[in-house]
Parts: C-alpha cells; structure tokens; sequence
C-alpha cells in the first residue's frame, strides 16, 4: 500500500495582524520575570546553603574546643543545661 502524501498549503501572511504585536510584548515580560525570579531564587539558594555551611562548621569548632579545652568555652555554659 502506497503512503499518500498531502499537500503543503501555504500559510496565509499576518502582516496587518494586530495580536502579534501583543504577542509578542507579553512573551518578552514574561521572560524578564521568570529572570528576576530565577535570579532571586538561585541568590536565596546559595544563601541558606551557605549559611547552613558556616553554622555546622562552628557548631563543629565550638564542640571541639569543648572537647579540648572546657575552660575556653565557658561563655556557652549559660545555654547548656546543667545536668
């Protein structure tokens, strides 16, 4: 059976078409705010992961100067409980 091919109509020109003009204002909008949005939500990202880096690495710091030396960290008894 042999394939049947169609035929290609050619596309009539929108030359005068007053929708392509807002079409395309509201593409380059939207395109500006997903930017400003990625743009703000990779700065906030980077932010807490940064952020949550430095807070381990000193409760890391802090719990080995414990360890090491109790007298050095005595500041940090007001917050520990007494047991």
């Amino acid at each position: 059976m042999a394939k049947h091919l169609r035929k290609l109509k050619k596309k009539a020109t929108r030359i005068n078409h007053p929708g392509a003009d807002a079409k395309q204002k509201i593409a380059k909008k939207t395109q500006k705010q997903s930017r400003w949005r990625s743009w703000l939500l990779s700065t906030l990202m980077l932010t807490t992961l940064f952020s949550s880096a430095g807070l381990i690495i000193a409760a890391g710091w802090i719990s080995i100067l414990f360890i090491f030396n109790p007298e050095q960290v005595s500041w940090l008894n007001e917050f520990l409980p007494t047991w």
